[in-house]
């Protein structure tokens, strides 16, 4: 069965030939240590990520902490987790940061109190899981924020604060690093807000089906990815520095925050995006 694979999660339009670049490079050092059925081209699996994710030929993907808590965790291995060229990130680790406009008068958590917040997703970890984590000091008489409505990214999340449709986001670091980079004109009408606590970064995954020997050349292959300077300005310009190798016990964590009561922070829960009232 021929192989599977893609990198869903950092696929800004305006990277995509750095990731093109980076995925070319990892599937030759996976065909030079003699992995067998490379893929062909990655996939793009933006209908459905978890039967991507879940299929058995899968060889490479990456993933996000909930899904992978609530969907994966017993059907991939987990190869390695990145490490991000990122501001106070050290290791393979990310967080959620809470963002606001530049323009608001929005100088501390406290400030958000009934505000609409903006998440990519109420499957996201980032986007809203962390949120949760930030805002449960001020949760203890009841809602906190007046509502949600979900943009499908982040990268959209970031624009619904930077254009006055939404108050907050929680935005994964390493987006917010890109975004930042390459789309400075709307990054400069968001300010950070708080810091969210560190996780495990999102991981390189493979089939749960996947011998021993593919997933140990699986890591070398990453390992001598990094090592090859002829990669290196694509993985600049992703912010990769390097790979950790992990297994699916380190991504525990995520399935306790998966089952955090996430709504508790909203007065009105989940409501219609602007643009479609």
């Amino acid at each position: 069965m021929p192989s599977t694979g893609s990198l869903p999660m950092y696929d800004l339009p305006a990277l995509r030939s750095a990731t093109d670049a980076w995925w070319s490079g990892l599937m030759r050092h996976m065909r030079r240590l003699g992995i067998k059925n490379i893929p062909i081209r990655r996939t793009n699996p933006v209908i459905d990520r978890i039967a991507h994710w879940q299929s058995p030929s899968l060889l490479l993907s990456q993933t996000c902490g909930h899904p992978f808590a609530t969907n994966l965790s017993d059907r991939v291995r987990v190869v390695a987790a990145p490490c991000y060229d990122v501001a106070d990130i050290d290791g393979p680790f990310y967080r959620g940061t809470l963002i606001v406009s530049a323009e608001s008068d929005i100088n501390a958590v406290a400030d958000l109190e009934g505000a609409t917040a903006v998440v990519n997703g109420t499957d996201s970890y980032s986007g809203f899981s962390a949120l949760w984590r930030i805002l449960e000091p001020f949760l203890n008489n009841g809602p906190f924020l007046n509502d949600y409505w979900v943009s499908g990214a982040h990268p959209l999340s970031i624009e619904a604060v930077a254009t006055g449709h939404a108050d907050c986001a929680t935005i994964d670091a390493v987006t917010l690093a890109l975004v930042s980079k390459v789309q400075p004109d709307l990054a400069r009408h968001i300010k950070v807000l708080a810091p969210g606590s560190m996780a495990p970064a999102l991981p390189y995954i493979t089939s749960g089906e996947t011998s021993d020997e593919t997933l140990t050349l699986l890591r070398a292959a990453l390992t001598d990815a990094v090592a090859d300077p002829t990669l290196h300005p694509a993985r600049q310009r992703l912010r990769i520095k390097g790979f950790e190798v992990r297994n699916n016990e380190d991504y525990r964590p995520f399935a306790e925050w998966a089952n955090a009561p996430i709504d508790k922070p909203f007065a009105r829960h989940e409501v219609a995006p602007p643009e479609a009232e």
